[in-house]
């Protein structure tokens, strides 16, 4: 079991007390030969020591060891004990997911229930994240506004609780994704990481799309990639909800902007497509991150200063032994 010294340096001391202790004694000694007899410095084994020499011997080495012992426990002896952790992966993940009016058309399907998009891309999400672990996740929703939900949290349970109150129309009606990225790129001035960024959008009907390659631009300069899934059908179609016609999602210029970042586009055609899509992405963006290795220090000065109690006792009962026997 090997010991390690805090403050080594202490132990450097001892010869130097001793010195500094034998020097005093010979100038009190210089002081009482000129019969100044009230002067005296003793070590506690210099009381009522005998005139032998084996006993001034014992005596020296006795107070060597008490200044020895008292300098050691000042080191403070350690033994350390390292556990080494494993790697963690882990990754910030932004969503920024749409709500717009689009989102709430019925061309999904859980175990033959119609489901609109926004409930689909809700369910999956949730699930995702309760498999998430060590990462910290963010929200935003948008349509003609953008806001953040919740900001980069360890707090999965918050980011789920926040998704479940998610609606169509939540913050307009129209999709304008460009106002989305420009209030994410005002957000993540704030932040002390590069999240890995996924938009979840029906991508048709887009408003500010002429400055949407400019804004994405922006997150490449930024060395930020942009994840795109691409929710809703490759053709004009009929919502059953309601006898509206809904445009198909424009998939070129959804993946051509993931292009531009590095990113990846996605498109959703299906549940299970989707779920597998999330896992992709988490799986090309996790980061190992290489732990602190844990030390414990268990200490050990106390028993140096037992050893000093342990002799300061002793030269007490050596004085009053030879008191006594006086």
């Amino acid at each position: 079991m090997p010991f390690e010294l805090v403050h080594p340096e202490w132990l450097l001391l001892t010869p130097a007390l001793f010195a500094l202790f034998l020097l005093l004694r010979q100038r009190v000694r210089f002081l009482q030969h000129l019969h100044i007899d009230r002067i005296s410095l003793y070590l506690p084994f210099d009381v009522g020591k005998s005139d032998s020499q084996v006993s001034g011997q014992k005596t020296r080495l006795l107070n060597w060891i008490l200044l020895f012992l008292m300098s050691l426990s000042m080191a403070q002896p350690v033994v350390k004990t390292k556990i080494v952790l494993p790697p963690e992966n882990t990754k910030d993940i932004f969503f920024i997911i749409d709500t717009s009016v689009g989102m709430s058309i019925k061309d999904y399907s859980i175990n033959k229930q119609e489901l609109d998009r926004l409930s689909l891309v809700k369910a999956l999400l949730i699930q995702f994240l309760e498999q998430l672990n060590n990462n910290r996740t963010g929200v935003m929703v948008y349509a003609e506004q953008a806001y953040v939900l919740t900001p980069l949290t360890m707090d999965k349970e918050l980011a789920i609780t926040n998704i479940k109150r998610v609606r169509p129309a939540l913050a307009g009606r129209r999709n304008n994704l460009e106002k989305a990225l420009t209030t994410y790129l005002e957000y993540s001035k704030t932040l002390d990481s590069k999240p890995t960024v996924v938009v979840l959008s029906q991508g048709a009907n887009l408003e500010g799309s002429g400055k949407i390659t400019e804004v994405v631009e922006r997150f490449k300069s930024n060395d930020t990639r942009l994840h795109f899934i691409g929710l809703g059908s490759e053709s004009s179609r009929r919502a059953s909800s309601n006898k509206l016609i809904y445009d198909p999602i424009d998939k070129n210029l959804l993946s051509g902007l993931a292009v531009t970042t590095g990113g990846d586009f996605f498109w959703a055609g299906d549940e299970s497509n989707l779920e597998t899509t999330l896992l992709k992405i988490k799986s090309a963006e996790t980061e190992y991150v290489t732990n602190k290795d844990i030390v414990f220090l268990q200490q050990y000065y106390l028993w140096p200063m037992y050893g000093v109690l342990l002799l300061l006792l002793m030269s007490q009962a050596n004085v009053c032994f030879r008191r006594f026997k006086q």
